[in-house]
C-alpha cells in the first residue's frame, strides 16, 4: 500500500483540525511504505459516514437498555448489537495513546482554513500539506 485514504464527516472539533492533522506525520514516519495519505470530509447525506452513523446509533440504543458497570459489560453488549455479525473489540494499551495536541502546537497549521477544507494530502517526500476548499 502506497496511499491511504480517509472519509471523515465535517467536525471541525472531532476531525477536521490540526490535532488530527498532525497525527498523519508519525504514521508516515513509521510505515515507510506509505507515500500519500489523503483526508477527505464528506458533505452531508453523500457518503459512507452515514453507515458509521447508524452504527453508532445502534450501540447507542443496546446501551441504553442495558446497564453495564464495567469495560467488560460494555464489551458484551457491543456483541450483542448486531448478532449475526458481531462488531469486534480492540483493547488498547496506555502506550496506544498519543499526545498529537501538544506537538500540533508547534507547526503551523494556523495557514490551513480547517472550517472549509474538503480534502488534505500529507506526502512523505514534500513534508507538507497541501489542501482544498
Amino acid at each position: 500500500m502506497t496511499e491511504l485514504i480517509t472519509w471523515s464527516d465535517l467536525c471541525v472539533p472531532k476531525n477536521r483540525n490540526s490535532i488530527i492533522s498532525n497525527s498523519v506525520l508519525p504514521f508516515l514516519k513509521d510505515n515507510p511504505q506509505v507515500k500519500l495519505v489523503t483526508m477527505k470530509y464528506s458533505l452531508p447525506g453523500h457518503s459512507c459516514v452515514q453507515e458509521v452513523d447508524r452504527v453508532h446509533s445502534n450501540i447507542e440504543k443496546a446501551m441504553n437498555k442495558t446497564d453495564f458497570y464495567s469495560p467488560f459489560g460494555l464489551i458484551r453488549i457491543l456483541k450483542q448489537v448486531h448478532p449475526r455479525h458481531p462488531y469486534s473489540d480492540i483493547q488498547m494499551q496506555l502506550g496506544d495513546f498519543k499526545d498529537f495536541q501538544r506537538t500540533a502546537k508547534l507547526s503551523n497549521y494556523k495557514i490551513v482554513p480547517f472550517r472549509s477544507v474538503a480534502v488534505l494530502k500529507f506526502t512523505r517526500t514534500l513534508h507538507m500539506v497541501n489542501y482544498k476548499t
